[in-house]
């Protein structure tokens, strides 16, 4: 079934390309991840073939050039998806051929040698990066209620009976760290008025 906008029809579509992010109609992101699988199942043997002539450094430069690229972009609709870990497996296996490890070697030490920063906390620093730089589209408990309580500046989160939404990132891990953004964006913003007056 279609819709009629202007006396144009539209079909209806399970998913369609906008911005280089797949759009599917259940928005579960399985057929995104599924195309930028295929990237980074490329960008992998990239790798492996560049990893002989190579040092690690430069290995670095083609990782964040062309793997971190791909798996980065759009990472903040697509990142909390369940399909996700396909991706950070292909992120794993990129880190396991940078440093000629087993197959079965675990990455944590690896992601922290190298400096990168593994595909969960990309996408929880994507999202502060977007909520410090945009605050001002965030609504926080001092514009819903004008008592001055402990978590006044803190941003305001609808309420939810879902369990599932409650433990996703955006209020399990980034909840205490935006409190902590904008606490410091309030207290910067009151020494600077404070130093006019």
């Amino acid at each position: 079934m279609g819709i009629t906008i202007n006396q144009t029809y539209i079909e209806d579509t399970l998913n369609t390309n906008f911005l280089g992010v797949t759009l599917d109609s259940t928005l579960s992101w399985c057929s995104h991840i599924e195309r930028i699988s295929n990237k980074l199942k490329t960008a992998c043997y990239v790798l492996r073939i560049l990893k002989p002539t190579l040092t690690i450094q430069n290995l670095k430069i083609v990782y964040f050039a062309y793997f971190r690229s791909v798996m980065s972009y759009g990472i903040m609709l697509w990142g909390n998806a369940t399909g996700s870990n396909i991706i950070f497996n292909f992120q794993k296996r990129a880190i396991r051929i940078m440093t000629n490890t087993n197959f079965n070697t675990s990455c944590r030490e690896l992601f922290r040698d190298l400096c990168i920063l593994n595909l969960h906390s990309q996408y929880i620093l994507s999202l502060v990066m977007f909520v410090s730089e945009d605050m001002n589209d965030f609504t926080t408990n001092s514009d819903i209620h004008p008592c001055n309580t402990t978590n006044n500046n803190n941003l305001h989160l609808p309420l939810t009976r879902l369990t599932k939404y409650q433990k996703r990132s955006i209020t399990q891990v980034l909840k205490p760290t935006i409190a902590y953004l904008l606490r410091s964006n309030n207290s910067q913003g009151n020494q600077k008025n404070s130093r006019r007056s």
